[in-house]
């Protein structure tokens, strides 16, 4: 026995000692995604595994899908919330132009009552001067012969750049 134990090297030995432990060969351990099994040879649990990293990688796809989705939607809202922002502006200003409109429009109706008002008033004033004018200028008249014949009497010399005639041939009409 010594020269089969000898022969058949230190394993034996181990194997034939009593403890189970030490009668079973020892195997490798590979943790399963590390070592793919070869392409040809199909078994049902490698299938599961197969079915499961692709469950998980488009799982990922599909969560990276809806977080772009959701990116470009909330970007979508902030563009409609700027649009509606900008039309309640434009909306605004449009309706201050309105105003504004209505205003100068208002105030050009003020004036043109304004400049009516006056008018009327001018051309009251005017027939009045009319009416007083004629009277008027026979006063002045008047009383310029007047003043003529008082400094005569007195001996003034009078030195008058207006002459009767010219004011006898003042047109009244005109005025």
């Amino acid at each position: 026995d010594e020269l089969n134990n000898e022969t058949q090297g230190p394993e034996n030995n181990e194997i034939s000692s009593g403890n189970p432990e030490m009668n079973q060969a020892p195997q490798p351990q590979n943790p399963p995604a590390a070592n793919p099994p070869p392409k040809g040879s199909l078994s049902g649990n490698s299938s599961g595994n197969v079915e499961e990293l692709i469950e998980t990688i488009v799982a990922e796809n599909f969560e990276r899908v809806e977080n772009e989705f959701e990116n470009v939607y909330s970007e979508i809202d902030a563009l409609k919330e700027r649009a509606e922002d900008f039309e309640q502006r434009i909306h605004d200003l449009e309706v201050r132009d309105d105003e504004d409109d209505k205003q100068v429009i208002q105030k050009m109706d003020d004036i043109e009552g304004d400049i009516e008002e006056y008018q009327s008033r001018i051309g009251g004033l005017e027939k009045a001067f009319q009416q007083v004018l004629p009277s008027l200028v026979d006063n002045v008249r008047d009383l310029t012969q007047l003043v003529q014949e008082i400094k005569q009497e007195r001996g003034i010399e009078t030195s008058s750049d207006v002459d009767q005639d010219d004011i006898e041939d003042i047109n009244m009409e005109d005025w």
